[in-house]
């Protein structure tokens, strides 16, 4: 018995290591890939490629709007919200975290992203998002939420200690979905008043490796 139960630690063990090499291993390709409705096979399908992935198609089917076709914002509940994004959802996926920001002329800070699956949803508005690979480096410290923060603005004269690094512009308009690949810096602008989603997930094999990635 004793030997089943070691053999089977080693099994779940190996799993995890292999989940977490998978994990760590980045993409520093600039190519922005795009996709109209997907499917759930699709989006598993695509992850794969480790890239910033744009979505089209997929917030418009989501009932969160009114009769006169406009977000109704008490309809941006866990429970709705659960329902319309499981297309997103990763397979065993465990955990959901939702965070809804309205956003006017706002400038993030740059930002690492740690999560293993972020959608950044643009429910309505004009943002510019800007991405840098995970091969840029780029000094930081941090922040309240435990992330890794630039110690650099990337709005105002500090901009010039960020002038090694190479990043993409995305535009992003009313209902388009970005997918920010783990490992990746971020940060973005308004350029009208603007209603965010972000859309954070763990399954079962990830969820315990985040105190270590």
């Amino acid at each position: 018995m004793n030997k089943i139960i070691v053999i089977i630690g080693m099994i779940i063990l190996s799993i995890y290591i292999i989940n977490f090499l998978n994990i760590k291993k980045t993409s520093n390709s600039y190519e922005i890939l795009q996709k109209y409705k997907p499917s759930r096979n699709e989006i598993v399908s695509i992850l794969r490629n480790k890239l910033p992935i744009i979505f089209v198609g997929v917030i418009e089917d989501w009932y969160i709007y009114n009769k006169n076709d406009k977000i109704d914002h008490n309809k941006l509940t866990k429970d709705v919200l659960n329902d319309n994004t499981r297309l997103l959802n990763n397979i065993f996926t465990i955990k959901k975290k939702y965070e809804i920001n309205y956003f006017k002329e706002h400038k993030s800070a740059i930002q690492k992203e740690n999560n293993t699956s972020h959608y950044f949803c643009v429910l309505n508005g004009d943002i510019s998002l800007f991405l840098f690979n995970p091969d840029q480096k780029i000094e930081y410290e941090i922040n309240e939420n435990g992330k890794k923060e630039s110690k650099y603005s990337f709005w105002n004269e500090e901009k010039k200690n960020l002038s090694e690094t190479n990043y993409v512009e995305v535009k992003l308009d009313t209902e388009k979905i970005i997918y920010i690949p783990y490992g990746w810096w971020y940060c973005f602008n308004t350029n009208s008043d603007s209603l965010v989603l972000d859309i954070y997930s763990d399954t079962i094999l990830t969820l315990p490796l985040k105190m270590i990635l």
